[in-house]
């Protein structure tokens, strides 16, 4: 895969079909790096965490949430859409479906990890505002 700028511009880049599956703690720069991806190799991004704003109030809502992220995910590929999808990726079950729907779709999997120092991670953790998620780690 190309090298690809933070900054970036407007040019888009041309991959094979690809599932790009960030992992990482919360306050990271996950969602960061996958925003950059995303808009750089034009590529539709699904974030767990915006699924599960939604169903927060209803039971096993973060499996719930992961199953619909996956299911989009699914989606995408079939679509011949190379797709970046954002979640912690902590659990060796998650890794597995992410392999498992790259396989069944011809896809490549390429896992970003983003990780920090344990200073800076928790001067990000407690920097954040309890408004940004009801449901995300807070100071």
């Amino acid at each position: 895969m190309p090298s690809i700028s933070p900054l970036g511009d407007s040019t888009s880049i041309s991959i094979p079909l690809t599932l790009i599956a960030m992992k990482g703690h919360p306050a990271t720069g996950k969602s960061a790096v996958a925003e950059t991806l995303a808009r750089r190799l034009r590529v539709p991004l699904i974030d767990k965490d915006d699924i599960k704003d939604y169903v927060l109030e209803m039971p096993d809502a973060n499996e719930l949430a992961y199953r619909i992220m996956w299911r989009i995910v699914e989606t995408q590929l079939s679509l011949g859409l190379s797709v970046i999808a954002v979640s912690p990726l902590s659990y060796p079950k998650g890794y597995a479906r992410a392999q498992e729907i790259a396989a069944q779709r011809g896809a490549r999997l390429l896992i970003v990890e983003t990780v920090l120092d344990e200073a800076e991670w928790r001067r990000r953790l407690d920097a954040r505002q309890p408004g940004d998620s009801t449901h995300k780690i807070g100071g």
